[in-house]
């Protein structure tokens, strides 16, 4: 069974981190008004600096293949059809940011 968008996305929100752990971690995630809201976003911002490994401010595909130990071509695909808004190839952190917002608002509707 090929993996959804929000399965990948729950196995990036902490490099190294069990899917499962992943998952609870956005399923607790608070919503923009909640006054921990910026922690969230800071640590989704140390998550990205961590698959960010030549520190260039962008995600190539060999870095998340490095980061993500197992990811398939195609969830790798997946991730860059969603947060590679610019096609360029590399996923920049305002990218980043928005694809967590966008599985953000997917569980809390």
């Amino acid at each position: 069974k090929q993996k959804t968008a929000y399965e990948i996305s729950a196995c990036l929100v902490g490099s190294e981190m069990c899917i499962r752990d992943s998952i609870q971690l956005v399923l607790s995630a608070p919503d923009k008004n909640s006054p921990n809201y910026q922690k969230y976003l800071s640590d989704t911002k140390e998550d990205f600096q961590q698959f960010d490994t030549n520190k260039d401010g962008l995600i190539d595909a060999q870095e998340l293949r490095d980061g993500i130990h197992g990811i398939s071509d195609d969830e790798i695909s997946e991730f860059f059809q969603i947060s590679d808004t610019d096609f360029s190839g590399t996923v920049s952190l305002e990218e980043y940011l928005q694809a967590q917002e966008y599985y953000l608002s997917l569980i809390h509707i």
